[in-house]
């Protein structure tokens, strides 16, 4: 199963290079950020920045691209401007650098990874990403591309620690 969620991205994108200060996260993609920075063994990906036009404080607001946005606060951070993009793609383009299955490939990180879905991924996206039963161990397993069985000695190593 894709990691990419079915999403028309806008056409109308401008990149444009932004300073830390800068930038805001949208509230549409607090979950999805609060599941990435719960998977800290996650080796990161740098993926595009995507975020609004600007707010009234001058801020673009973010919706991925997180580990980007957690890299060096010097560094200007060149971010895609969509000019309208619906709830639905800020929310499908949040959670796509999350359920990424890239970087996710020790036993911690599968750990970490599955319970922060656990903790934060909406019924609804988990049904479309995983099948109609949503987030279960197998699903979770063959999106990472690993087996059950793998998945379950991580977890149980979780436990006995």
């Amino acid at each position: 199963m894709s990691h990419i969620l079915p999403i028309d991205t806008p056409r109308d994108t401008r990149i444009r290079p932004l300073a830390r200060a800068a930038l805001a996260l949208h509230p549409g993609a607090r979950e999805a950020c609060l599941a990435w920075i719960s998977v800290p063994e996650r080796q990161p990906d740098i993926r595009p920045v995507f975020a609004l036009t600007f707010t009234r404080k001058e801020q673009a607001l973010c919706f991925s691209g997180f580990a980007s946005l957690c890299s060096s606060p010097a560094d200007p951070i060149h971010v895609h401007i969509l000019g309208a993009p619906t709830d639905d793609q800020i929310r499908y383009l949040a959670w796509s650098d999350v359920l990424d299955p890239t970087g996710i490939n020790t036993p911690a990180a599968r750990r970490q990874w599955l319970e922060a879905l656990k903790a934060y991924l909406p019924d609804d996206l988990a049904r479309m990403v995983f099948g109609p039963r949503g987030l279960t161990l197998a699903a979770a397993a063959a999106h990472l591309g690993i087996s059950r069985r793998t998945l379950e000695r991580d977890r149980r190593e979780a436990e006995d620690v």
